[in-house]
């Protein structure tokens, strides 16, 4: 009997323990601030992409809350037609700004769920709705006359208060996955709002 209660006590703590853990993560990421001057208000987060491929790439990034069902994604697109924004080879976007959310995705299934449920559909590119980035040869051509798809480099999510603040400035780099399975991958920095040095 004693053992019984013994390894009960001890599965309930282990448990405990496992739910602190992402209680925490849950906790930090419902209470970060979205900045912005008043109550209220929203931040922005600045974002750049830098395509380090020889190919285009199309995709979809923004920011949505991932507990506030009614809430609207904000979102920009790169696209496969030469209407901008595009994110040619080798090249570098502008500084692109989304309203703070607790919820930033490269082509995440919610936030491709989020956009075709809140979004109108001809506000957005149907052609860049991809999980996360697709990447197309300019010269290269599938049996329809359209570019043919190379791959993709796999969706990302972030969360706000664990793997970014409001204000920073998130870079993210686009590369050939030499050492992985995948042919592509992203690659990301944040920089803070302010300074970190003394």
């Amino acid at each position: 009997m004693f053992n019984r209660t013994r390894r009960a006590i001890i599965s309930l703590l282990a448990v405990e323990v496992m739910c602190i853990g992402g209680c925490n993560s849950d906790f930090a990421n419902s209470v970060a601030s979205f900045g912005g001057d008043r109550a209220g208000d929203r931040g922005q987060i600045r974002v750049t992409i830098i395509n380090n491929t020889p190919h285009r790439a199309v995709l979809t990034i923004g920011t949505f809350d991932q507990t506030d069902q009614a809430s609207r994604p904000d979102v920009v697109q790169f696209t496969l037609d030469d209407a901008p924004p595009t994110l040619d080879p080798n090249d570098s976007s502008d500084i692109v700004f989304l309203n703070s959310g607790r919820t930033l995705s490269i082509g995440g299934p919610s936030l491709l769920a989020r956009i075709r449920s809140e979004l109108d559909a001809q506000s957005v590119d149907q052609t860049a709705l991809v999980e996360g980035v697709d990447f197309f040869e300019d010269s290269a051509s599938g049996d329809d006359g359209a570019p043919a798809t190379l791959g993709v480099a796999l969706p990302l999510e972030l969360l706000l208060g664990l793997e970014f603040t409001c204000d920073s400035i998130l870079v993210f780099r686009l590369e050939i996955n030499d050492p992985g399975p995948e042919p592509f991958r992203i690659d990301f920095e944040v920089i803070p709002a302010t300074s970190q040095r003394p």
